[in-house]
């Protein structure tokens, strides 16, 4: 039997993938202390939840709106000066977030944040469409997205920590400039790519965002596939939820941005174990992977239920950690079978596609959630209502499965 390759050897001996993750590390580390300093932001100013919906909209909606833009982007145009650029435009608009805050505006802030997430979209395609790339080799494809899918959960619960102690210490200002700074370092880092052109053979190949979608006609089992990381918008509500829990209502005793952060940071090493550690523990085989994630929504779907009855803080966080397991689960194996089932001139497009409609479906979710605890529904009755949402998709993928063996 073969041995799995191991994230330690794929970057030590893929330079391009290696310089890719590290400015991942960085643009990661600020996107998630942003988040709660903006949270802490909308704290000042309203009391209202619909802030905070509208806020994580700001950050999701636009990536689906600009789907059609980015994705054929990402199969036309270098992929390295689409990241590089990208960062460049974000450092502005983060700057611009700091103005916004000063004069005291918050529909301000949350349109800079808005124009922020638009470019951001156009990022995330042409970085998921670069990694079959730089690993070189379909082999080393689960070790890079596993190691991507932990990167994310391992740098939103040290950026929301740091969140949490810059935002508590030097303010929102304060932690929205280590923002701005952490998109030009990705910047730096990611100059030394190596060029990532379109297909060699692209002039014979249609780059309109259509002639993506019509790629998928026939290819049931990679629609499929492309679903399941939208599946998970209802994990969403978790970050509409999140603040509420820490505001001291439920767990008096337990509020502020340091509690906060500490529920994100429960959020992010949980999916971080599920990629990283279960890979090592079952191999790489597609089976296997296809099989793993039935138990991903399993596992959601059963911390959820436990969250709604938990009777601590401490508790809680260790619920929103194992509902988190899962859903790390789920996420880097769906990426790695979409990446081993897509070709390489229309995984812009698909990628971008995949990931707006996450991002569309995850919106939708928090303005329906925001609402609902205005409207007086308690977070615990939603916890429980999400857990029953959250096994749908479980019974879908599995029928898949049975149907394509």
């Amino acid at each position: 039997m073969t041995t799995a390759p191991t994230v330690w050897s794929l970057l030590r001996e893929s330079r391009g993938f290696r310089l890719l993750w590290a400015g991942t590390v960085v643009s990661f580390l600020g996107d998630w202390l942003t988040t709660v300093a903006v949270l802490t932001l909308i704290e000042e100013f309203s009391s209202a939840s619909i802030w905070v919906s509208l806020s994580l909209v700001a950050k999701t909606l636009p990536i689906f709106l600009i789907v059609p833009v980015a994705g054929p982007l990402a199969d036309r145009l270098d992929r390295r000066q689409i990241l590089i650029v990208t960062d460049l435009l974000r450092v502005a608009l983060v700057q611009g977030m700091i103005i916004a805050y000063w004069l005291g505006s918050l529909p301000w802030v949350l349109i800079l944040l808005t124009l922020r997430s638009f470019v951001g979209g156009c990022f995330i395609p042409a970085r998921s469409a670069a990694i079959p790339d730089l690993v070189q080799s379909d082999r080393y494809l689960p070790a890079a997205m596993s190691l991507m899918g932990a990167t994310w959960s391992v740098m939103l619960a040290l950026g929301a920590a740091l969140g949490g102690l810059i935002t508590a210490g030097l303010g929102v200002t304060g932690a929205l400039v280590v923002d701005a700074l952490t998109f030009l370092v990705s910047a730096a880092i990611l100059w030394g790519l190596p060029e990532l052109p379109p297909d060699e053979h692209g002039a014979s190949h249609d780059t309109r965002f259509r002639a993506g979608l019509a790629y998928l006609k026939g290819r049931p089992y990679l629609t499929a596939v492309l679903l399941l990381k939208p599946s998970l918008f209802v994990t969403g509500a978790m970050l509409v939820l999140l603040p509420v829990f820490a505001n001291g209502s439920y767990f008096p005793g337990w509020s502020g941005p340091l509690w906060l952060g500490a529920l994100y940071t429960a959020r992010g090493l949980g999916p971080a174990l599920g990629s990283l550690g279960l890979r090592r523990w079952i191999g790489d085989s597609t089976r296997t992977l296809q099989r793993a994630i039935l138990g991903g929504y399993l596992l959601i779907a059963i911390s959820d239920v436990a969250m709604a009855f938990s009777p601590t803080f401490p508790l809680a966080a260790v619920t929103v950690f194992t509902a988190m397991i899962g859903s790390g689960i789920i996420w880097p194996f769906a990426g790695t079978l979409g990446q081993l089932a897509t070709e390489r001139q229309v995984r812009g497009r698909l990628f971008a596609l995949e990931f707006g409609i996450t991002m569309l479906s995850s919106s939708a979710c928090f303005v329906i959630v925001g609402a609902l605890l205005d409207a007086g529904v308690t977070p615990r009755t939603m916890m429980l209502a999400i857990a029953g949402i959250t096994l749908l998709p479980m019974l879908g993928w599995a029928a898949v499965l049975r149907v394509t063996g």
